[in-house]
């Protein structure tokens, strides 16, 4: 469930901006922008994750914690409310438009 609820957040709203993107953009400049923003995206992914298993943290929070103290705790709890606020601004402003 948590999978398809990131899937949704992070994807969603830039899966409906793709038709107009590609013909914008191009196919080749679009496709080889997809490919590098993919990449970067897994390979964070995957840095991400080695972080938490090697600091044995349970979520976000508990890795910036035990890496910068209650202050990164703090700063990364602040991140992801703003990181969410954002898709959900441009969630909105894409069906308003």
């Amino acid at each position: 469930m948590t999978f398809i609820t990131l899937m949704k957040g992070f994807i969603g709203t830039a899966i409906l901006f793709m038709p107009r993107e590609v013909r914008l953009g191009g196919y080749l400049t679009t496709l080889f922008s997809l490919a590098v923003c993919g990449l970067l995206s897994y390979i964070c992914a995957i840095k991400l994750l080695q972080a938490a298993k090697d600091c044995n943290a349970k979520g976000y929070m508990d890795c910036g914690g035990k890496a910068y103290g209650e202050n990164g705790k703090t700063l990364v709890g602040i991140f992801i409310v703003l990181s969410q606020m954002g898709f959900t601004i441009a969630f909105i402003y894409f069906i308003c438009s």
